[in-house]
């Protein structure tokens, strides 16, 4: 890029940061992270800037987005820099200066796909989902319970989007692998029961299957390691919170009998047409302290816990060989 296009750039990404919520935003590139760094990359990271990249190179869009500057950095620089280094995407970046290709990649997934996602993301609170839930009259049990070490929930904001009518849909979720998360985003849930790209069973037939059991949806999301300067996290977990129409699952539950097929369980809910599933929101969770990436107390826990059960095995090994020479001594004797 030379000087003026990197300004118009930097200029386009300032106006959208400032329109949108950080964290929204935040997700979009920790998602596509996730998406490139997975050993599936290859059917899941779609769609690709391949404009900016020959051959798909995954490694190179991982190397630019964990070198990013953050988002903020972005946000308040007042001025654009333009260095002759910034054409190569092997060059590093500081927080106030990135490269074209992070310039480039930044451009392509915040502004170019938008149309194609049609939507925003915006944060709220667990409180307010509630709300929402309860007004629409499908909110699921022990919501705020399984909620409570959610790090944010992101609400999907359609334009021209109508609300139904209350009563009319079932609340039910959806858990998948992170690295999914950008394809569904862009490209919506896809049935992949029965082809290549199907990660776990189809024991009851081919479609997109929910629960109404968060903990039973929460049990098939897998956590990737996602965007390293994300403020999210770095390895973070997906649950999706669908509508399904009850017309819908009526017309399921009359098929499946006139079929003579074996019925769901209970908690569970098969819709074999993935345009009748509307994904409404978004449930992340971090497992950054779990995995001894947080700061401060959790990381000292963690240590001092390691540290302890070391310490009892080295004891327990120690306390083993003094037995066994003891009886080797008695049996010489």
């Amino acid at each position: 890029m030379d000087e003026s296009e990197r300004l118009s750039c930097i200029i386009a990404l300032q106006h959208e940061l400032e329109q949108q919520h950080h964290t929204g935003l935040d997700f979009l590139v920790s998602s596509f992270a996730a998406a490139c760094k997975c050993h599936r990359r290859a059917s899941v990271c779609r769609p690709f800037p391949s404009h900016l990249l020959f051959n798909n190179d995954y490694a190179a869009v991982s190397a630019a987005l964990d070198a990013l500057p953050s988002l903020s950095a972005i946000l308040s620089e007042d001025r654009p820099q333009t260095s002759s280094s910034n054409s190569s995407i092997n060059n590093s970046s500081s927080s106030s200066n990135p490269t074209d290709l992070q310039l480039g990649l930044l451009q392509w997934l915040l502004l170019q796909l938008q149309l194609k996602r049609d939507c925003d993301l915006s944060p709220i609170s667990v409180e307010q989902l509630q709300a929402e839930l309860q007004a629409g009259g499908s909110c699921p049990p022990g919501l705020l319970h399984h909620l409570r070490g959610c790090r944010c929930i992101l609400r999907l904001n359609k334009p021209g989007q109508q609300q139904p009518a209350p009563g009319s849909c079932v609340a039910a979720f959806h858990g998948t692998d992170f690295a999914n998360i950008h394809s569904i985003l862009h490209n919506g849930l896809l049935a992949a029961s029965g082809t290549r790209l199907q990660t776990t069973g189809a024991v009851f037939g081919v479609g997109i299957y929910l629960s109404t059991d968060f903990n039973v949806a929460y049990s098939f999301s897998k956590a990737q390691q996602g965007w390293a300067g994300s403020s999210i996290g770095r390895h973070l977990r997906c649950v999706l919170l669908c509508e399904v129409s009850r017309d819908v699952l009526q017309q399921g539950q009359s098929s499946g009998t006139a079929q003579g097929s074996s019925s769901l369980p209970e908690r569970y809910i098969l819709v074999p047409k993935p345009a009748d599933v509307a994904v409404t929101h978004l449930l992340v969770f971090a497992d950054d302290a779990m995995l001894g990436l947080a700061a401060g107390g959790s990381g000292r826990r963690r240590h001092r816990g390691a540290a302890t059960c070391l310490t009892l095995t080295l004891a327990y090994v120690v306390a083993m060989l003094l037995l066994a020479a003891w009886q080797t001594h008695r049996s010489w004797r």
